[in-house]
């Protein structure tokens, strides 16, 4: 399996009660976004990865964890 690359941005929210991890992984020039929802509270993005990535590559991709 490849390493799984960095994101292109990530950080904290701010307008949260609690903060929330997100980042954004995207294609030099992408044909449209995504928002990807991952399978509940107290899981990580993480499992999503690699195979999710393949869309980055013509998408902006957007993650975050609830």
């Amino acid at each position: 399996m490849p390493p799984i690359p960095p994101p292109r941005t990530s950080g904290f929210t701010a307008q949260t009660a609690l903060p929330l991890y997100w980042c954004r992984y995207t294609s030099p020039a992408p044909s449209g976004s995504l928002v990807l929802l991952h399978g509940g509270p107290g899981a990580h993005h993480d499992y999503m990865l690699p195979q999710m990535l393949e869309l980055a590559k013509s998408h902006d991709l957007l993650l975050y964890d609830q």
